[in-house]
């Protein structure tokens, strides 16, 4: 099957293919599900822009080195995916590199939410802005897959199933810094460091930032980059994808007194939207 109608079949049925991630064994329990995060947006990079559609196997010799699972991470495959970026992408991404569905399939934009044993995935924007997002493409969404669906053993022993979670924090840290790569250059180191603190900064120092110099064409503001580009995100989309306008969590907090009386529905919406997520 060619790599693009893949990953299209991947796209157009996110929700379902990433839900057999969280519903299935690999999710269950407060264990299995400490490397997700509460709460994260999940955008896909369109398949005419991502350089793992185009050159699927990164100039690699050997597939490998796409599941070669390690704690000291996957320093081949960063090597090869930044190049790729590189090569095929030199100016960077544009807003246009992230999928919209055409407008119409709202599985372009995920949101997954982590319980304290279980993990949910929902179509569209839903909640405030989350503390991370995650930009996935082609060979992620495939490796993701394998890693925590058709290569897990539910019966494996222990050293199996933690092989299983270190490959999975990794690919997340690969998502992290996917979507970063849209922000400008001096504003993702910051904003890495913000998203994954505590033990987790052990990662950073071994996972290699493929593509950190690599530069955006998405213009954003300076005052608030992550805020503005996810205003062009959700312009992109459209509310078809996004869903409707989210009024108890707004992205700009309302001029709104809590001491102020309640006399009717739309000021207990502007009260409530101020209290904290």
């Amino acid at each position: 099957i060619p790599t693009e109608a893949r990953y299209r079949f991947l796209l157009e049925n996110g929700e379902l293919i990433v839900s057999g991630v969280t519903y299935g064994p690999v999710c269950l329990g407060q264990t299995a599900t400490y490397a997700i995060k509460d709460q994260f947006w999940v955008y896909f990079v369109d398949p005419k822009h991502d350089v793992t559609v185009l050159d699927p196997k990164l100039g690699l010799e050997t597939w490998n080195v796409f599941m070669a699972q390690s704690i000291f991470g996957n320093d081949d495959y960063e090597a090869a995916y930044g190049a790729a970026l590189a090569k095929l992408r030199p100016k960077g991404y544009t807003i246009d590199a992230l999928w919209n569905g055409g407008g119409e399939n709202p599985n372009a934009w995920l949101t997954v939410l982590r319980h304290e044993s279980n993990v949910s995935v929902m179509k569209g924007r839903q909640g405030g802005i989350p503390r991370t997002q995650w930009l996935m493409d082609y060979s992620g969404f495939e490796r993701l897959y394998y890693d925590t669906v058709a290569n897990f053993k539910y019966w494996s022993g222990d050293i199996s199933k933690l092989s299983t979670l270190v490959f999975f924090n990794y690919l997340r840290q690969e998502f992290e810094d996917n979507f970063l790569l849209l922000l400008p250059e001096d504003e993702r180191g910051k904003i890495r460091g913000e998203w994954t603190q505590g033990i987790g900064e052990i990662g950073l120092d071994v996972m290699p930032f493929a593509g950190a110099d690599q530069p955006t064409q998405v213009e954003t503001s300076k005052r608030d980059p992550l805020l503005s580009l996810i205003e062009d995100i959700q312009a992109h989309m459209g509310e078809a994808i996004s869903g409707p306008v989210d009024e108890l969590n707004p992205r700009v907090k309302p001029d709104v007194s809590l001491s102020d009386p309640i006399e009717g529905y739309d000021d207990w919406v502007k009260a409530a939207s101020l209290l904290p997520r």
